[in-house]
């Protein structure tokens, strides 16, 4: 996307070329939706693309000559001046080549960038009321009002049309939204007095926010049935038992609503369906019968209020010829502390379940241990790094055979442990077979003492410090046998940072996280002098710290856990370089009440906040500096918009 501005550019990089040959086209409004859906936008296009994008598609509007910067068997990035070039062209879709100079464009049909040339900035929410679209201006972030909205279908026909309000809000009906095959919706586009234009797709992915912590259900349909079964399996010739609960979007009942359930085989055959009239406080029961010889496989429970009309609510069931379990074992170790590496007895009991001892029954199975960074004797104490990822081994149990008054006493080899300072569970996963060979799995956890001595680290607040307070700890040091110990230590706080450096290779931009620590307290300490832990504590600011404890006095073990300090909200640092460090100053809100949203950006600028909830969408923009910012935010009031989907 390029600026409207005198001073827009592109730029073109180039190996031992003084100049580049130049081809401007334009794609109208008109042939906007053609061009993505023949899969021309956005891509390189080949000679015969090329040909037939040119003739059929795009229209040529310039061509001129580029000088580019040259120094022998080096890329040199030149920037292209297009401001002269694009002062008075129409709005569109633009897409510039640049090829080498009487070069065969059968061999190498250059190279092409596509741009808008535009300020509307278009954010889409989909909801069950419809079209959400909201028009902002991207040269301020600033709402525009009077933009005209054109809804597409597939076919490139008009579903409707709309103008953004003060606010840069425009709706559009659901019953548009819901069209099919040629008549779905596939674009919204903006036009502002003739000199402006953008679109929006809506067929591409929906910016997906699962991974910000606001997946969940998605929002309730008008009728929402809830459909549960008895059981998940059944043999032939029993019956499938069903209770079908129907509610509104808000979980009220819906009575005098007729139900019908259909039950479908494996090969999709429909085998039997039942109508319900009848229901209490919106609920139904069925009772669909099973046939002694019907097909063996998943089959399928559907209710619905509308035969023709999809359903409802849906559920697999199982139809199988299988058997109760025959027999049972208990496992059990030895008392006393079990570490890794060691090779404790396990101890085998055996039975049939109706009561004779289970007697030359073959046993076969593994045992896994997993790190653990805490001790049920040592409650909210940390062990181990918290930045060290260390995996789980597994090794094989080949436990025997039972004798003949069930018992089997086999030993078990513990994995031995990767690292040593921090505690490991043990989880033994034995299967015994009865007399027709199927298995019977049980399991046993145990955890493990030790291999050698820890660093244990209890924080004294309950999730984030508050800002420009004391950042305080409890440490302790525990020996194989879990009794304290003494042992001289080094403990640092840092403070940590996440930047983000991007790179490109092959052609392709990619980025790779850069974490930097800068040291903000230091000290040394002498654990298990006396029967208390050892204080620690630092004064912080907000942002994103580590405490990190070292053994100085023998074998070099080492303990650390991470924190935040500021509001409610851990100020988390991004995982990704498209979204930036915030927090709120409480964990929930009242409507009415007002939001206050802390916000870290790399940069100054606008920022535009979204507030979105069940019911409203509140959009505002804020005038931001590079660094922390406080920014208040309306919370939603009470209203009777809907549920939201994902924004594009």
């Amino acid at each position: 996307m390029l600026p409207r501005a005198a001073d827009a550019a592109l730029p073109v990089e180039t190996v031992n070329l003084d100049e580049v040959d130049l081809s401007l086209r334009r794609v109208s409004d008109r042939n906007l939706l053609r061009a993505i859906q023949e899969d021309y936008f956005a891509r390189p296009l080949g000679y015969y693309a090329e040909e037939r994008f040119t003739g059929e598609v795009a229209e040529e509007v310039w061509t001129g000559t580029g000088e580019t910067g040259n120094e022998i068997n080096r890329t040199m990035t030149t920037r292209l001046p297009l401001g002269e070039v694009l002062a008075d062209r129409a709005p569109g879709i633009y897409a510039l080549t640049a090829r080498v100079p009487g070069q065969d464009p059968y061999d190498d049909a250059g190279a092409t960038q596509w741009f808008v040339l535009t300020d509307l900035g278009l954010t889409t929410l989909k909801g069950i009321d419809g079209l959400h679209v909201f028009v902002r201006a991207l040269s301020d972030a600033q709402a525009l009002a009077g933009v005209e909205l054109t809804l597409l279908s597939r076919s490139n026909r008009v579903l409707g049309s709309a103008q953004s309000d003060a606010a840069g809000h425009a709706l559009f009906a659901p019953g548009l939204t819901r069209g099919t095959g040629s008549a779905a919706p596939a674009m919204v586009l903006a036009q502002r007095d003739g000199t402006d234009l953008a679109f929006m797709s809506l067929t591409d992915p929906a910016f997906d926010l699962s991974d910000r912590g606001v997946a969940g259900r998605p929002p309730a349909p008008p009728i929402d049935v809830f459909l549960a079964t008895d059981r998940g399996a059944y043999r032939a010739g029993e019956v499938i038992r069903a209770t079908a609960l129907a509610r509104d979007g808000v979980a009220a009942a819906i009575p005098d609503l007729p139900l019908t359930a259909i039950l479908t085989r494996p090969d999709g055959v429909e085998y039997s369906r039942q109508l319900s009239a009848e229901d209490t406080a919106g609920g139904h029961v069925f009772e669909m019968p099973v046939g002694a010889t019907a097909p063996r496989g998943a089959w399928q429970l559907d209710i619905k209020a509308d035969p023709d009309a999809p359903a409802l609510a849906s559920q697999t069931v199982l139809v199988e010829d299988f058997l109760p379990e025959r027999i049972d074992f208990e496992m059990s170790l030895p008392e006393g502390p079990i570490r890794p590496g060691d090779s404790p007895p396990l101890s085998v009991e055996a039975r049939y379940l109706f009561g004779a001892p289970g007697a030359g029954l073959a046993a076969d199975g593994s045992v896994t241990i997993r790190p653990r960074r805490a001790l049920e004797s040592r409650p909210g104490y940390l062990f181990g790094r918290h930045d060290e990822q260390v995996s789980a081994r597994t090794g094989l149990v080949d436990a025997g055979t039972t004798d003949a008054a069930g018992y089997l006493v086999t030993a078990v080899d513990i994995p031995s442990a990767p690292v040593a300072d921090r505690p490991f569970e043990a989880t033994v996963r034995l299967a015994m077979r009865e007399g027709s060979g199927r298995p019977v799995e049980r399991e046993l956890t145990r955890m493990l003492a030790p291999s050698g001595p820890m660093i244990g680290i209890r924080p004294d607040f309950d999730g984030v410090v508050s800002e420009g307070g004391e950042a305080a700890f409890r440490v302790i040091a525990l020996g194989p046998e879990l009794e304290p110990v003494q042992m001289a230590v080094k403990w640092t706080v840092n403070r940590i940072r996440t930047h983000y450096q991007w790179y490109q290779e092959y052609g392709q931009w990619n980025w790779e996280p850069v974490t930097t620590r800068s040291r903000v307290a230091t000290g040394e300490a002498m654990l298990g002098e006396g029967p208390d832990p050892v204080a620690l504590s630092s004064p912080v600011e907000w942002g994103h710290y580590e405490l990190v404890i070292e053994r100085t006095d023998g074998a070099y073990v080492a303990a650390s856990t991470d924190f935040y300090a500021g509001w409610y909200a851990p100020a988390d640092a991004t995982t990704t370089p498209d979204t930036l460090e915030l927090s709120l100053d409480k964990p929930g809100y009242r409507p009415g009440d007002t939001a206050s949203l802390r916000i870290v950006p790399r940069y100054a600028g606008t920022a535009l906040v979204t507030v979105m909830s069940n019911r409203v969408i509140a959009m505002q923009a804020v005038e931001v500096g590079e660094g922390e910012n406080l920014i208040p935010s309306p919370s939603p009031t009470s209203g009777a918009r809907a549920p939201m989907s994902p924004p594009r």
